[in-house]
């Protein structure tokens, strides 16, 4: 997943642009969410999606983007999630009852 370092944060690698000493640790948002995607569970990932959507941190564009970054299991969550959802514990109730 990544390489943890002495001082406990983690350094995680994915298939992002070549890094520069002064982005080597940055990721835009759309990269982010695809590696939580890839990464994470179902419910974590429309839980970070559901949150970046209410704040209206993603575009149309961007939503489009990340559906061509992704998978399939990648676009089913992107469907799923809710701009609605004000929290975290909201979208994992919703997940969960759904389920």
């Amino acid at each position: 997943m990544g390489d943890r370092r002495l001082d406990g944060t983690v350094v995680h690698r994915g298939a992002t642009a070549p890094a520069t000493g002064a982005t080597r640790l940055r990721l835009n948002l759309v990269e982010a969410l695809a590696q939580v995607i890839d990464r994470e569970s179902e419910e974590q990932a429309l839980a970070c999606m559901d949150s970046a959507r209410h704040l209206r941190l993603l575009t149309g564009s961007q939503l489009d983007a990340l559906a061509r970054r992704t998978h399939g299991r990648g676009r089913s969550l992107i469907a799923e999630s809710s701009k609605l959802a004000e929290s975290g514990i909201e979208t994992l109730v919703r997940v969960r009852l759904r389920r």
